[in-house]
């Protein structure tokens, strides 16, 4: 699964399509909720959304799949974690809370403020924490945000 789907997810989200988006490129079938998680998960992991206040450096691991042949040909796998420094600017992030308000209260406060269907599916397709998060300020994010602002 994870070869043959869940590579496709994370490099989706990486170019910012929507849980709904990815699920209609994929050529393998793939259950929603795995999808949903695996953009969850990417999004924390490349740092577009962080569960703390974005402050000074921060150390990070990123995992990777490094192909080696053994000496008859067979190609296996080896997983190698690289670590990297990240600066995190608080300016670059703005607060989130969706995770509040069930999807069907979310979904109408997005159509009565006017928030484009596309930038809706993306925040409705994220299984949102109870918490505030920060996410990195997107033209998306901040387009979602001077609407729902607007709406007040």
């Amino acid at each position: 699964m994870d070869a043959a789907s869940l590579d496709a997810v994370r490099h989706l989200a990486d170019l910012g399509k929507t849980v709904k988006e990815i699920e209609a490129e994929l050529s393998y079938p793939t259950p929603h909720d795995l999808v949903q998680k695996t953009v969850w998960e990417r999004l924390l992991e490349n740092g577009t959304i962080l569960r703390e206040k974005p402050v000074g450096t921060e150390t990070i691991e990123k995992a990777e799949f490094v192909r080696e042949y053994n000496a008859y040909g067979k190609a296996t796998f080896r997983r190698v974690v690289k670590t990297e420094q990240i600066d995190r600017d608080p300016d670059e992030y703005v607060p989130c809370q969706f995770g509040d308000e069930t999807q069907e209260t979310l979904k109408a406060r997005f159509q009565k403020a006017g928030v484009d269907e596309k930038d809706a599916e993306y925040v409705l397709g994220l299984p949102w924490e109870r918490e505030i998060l920060y996410h990195k300020k997107t033209e998306r994010m901040m387009r979602i945000l001077r609407k729902l602002s607007d709406e007040k």
